[in-house]
């Protein structure tokens, strides 16, 4: 790792679909010396296993990097030994449309700096375990020390360990222009930036076309009082109103003095006949009235 990668959040190897959604990768956690290996299962969640036993990856030195990954177990090898095992969930098969990136960060659309030496993947998931590391060994055409094969093949070392840097060259001549290269795909979402200041007023357009009446509005709340206004000038006399309706009857007045005696006033007609009265009290004895004249003889006979 080089410059700032040791510190950063960056991809080692990613594949995402057309849409630019991950699929499966490698990444790297500066801040807490971890890896990640993340796929996406076939219930579209995208899962996360993470190695924290990795810290010798970030020592700046040379190292080997191997995975192997079966169907419900993930392996991590560094510098051919094995590191750590665990269990994984079922995976969904990875999409043949989509990209390969390498050395990416995983916040940013940009690569990191990084020497990167060798980059193979085998559909075998065994073959982790029968690489050898003698491109890590101090001695070329040695024997292979760290190899997990079971045998000790003879050593091809490929390049030798990394010398010192070099002072810096002068600054070369301006090359040509290049070709305009293939149009990238489509990065991934960014975050959020800061709300911009405020722009500056624009002129003022073209006055519109009238527009259609629109419909009456609701009727507004009343308004607050006014202030009172100066008193004004005393108006004309008005001229006679009109009669008034009748009003209601006024109260009941006091007595007023007895009037004098009227005239004699005209005979009544005869009324109708009254109800019988009530049966008064027993009169007195009357005066003895005459004798009456004489009676009758009768003589009765019965026969029995």
């Amino acid at each position: 790792m080089l410059g700032d990668a040791s510190r950063s959040i960056w991809n080692l190897w990613e594949v995402s679909d057309a849409d630019g959604r991950e699929q499966v990768g490698i990444r790297f956690f500066g801040d807490s010396k971890s890896l990640d290996f993340f796929y996406r299962t076939p219930s579209d969640t995208l899962m996360f296993q993470t190695f924290t036993t990795v810290d010798v990856l970030f020592d700046g030195s040379w190292h080997k990097l191997l995975l192997s990954v079966k169907k419900n177990e993930i392996t991590l090898l560094i510098d051919c030994k094995e590191v750590s095992t665990a269990q994984v969930n079922d995976k969904q098969p990875i999409s043949g449309n989509g990209y390969t990136s390498i050395a990416k960060r995983a916040l940013e659309d940009s690569s990191v700096s990084l020497d990167l030496q060798q980059l193979e993947l085998y559909c075998n998931a065994d073959k982790a375990f029968s690489e050898g590391c003698c491109e890590l060994s101090d001695l070329c055409d040695g024997s292979v020390e760290y190899s997990l094969a079971g045998d000790l093949p003879h050593c091809k070392c490929s390049h030798g360990q990394p010398g010192a840097q070099g002072s810096t060259g002068p600054q070369g001549q301006e090359g040509q222009k290049g070709t305009a290269g293939e149009p990238g795909r489509p990065g991934n979402q960014g975050i959020r930036g800061d709300t911009g200041a405020y722009g500056r007023f624009g002129d003022t357009g073209p006055q519109g076309i009238v527009g259609i009446k629109g419909n009456k509005g609701v009727s507004g709340r009343p308004g607050q009082s006014g202030v009172p206004g100066p008193k004004g000038y005393k108006g004309f006399q008005g001229g006679v109103g009109f009669k008034g309706v009748l009003g209601e009857p006024g109260a009941r007045g006091e007595v007023g003095p007895k009037g004098e005696k009227g005239a004699r006033g005209i005979v009544g007609q005869e009324g109708i006949w009254g109800f019988p009265g009530i049966k008064g009290d027993e009169g007195f004895h009357g005066v003895k009235g005459d004798q009456g004249p004489p009676g009758t003889r009768v003589i009765l006979s019965f026969v029995l």
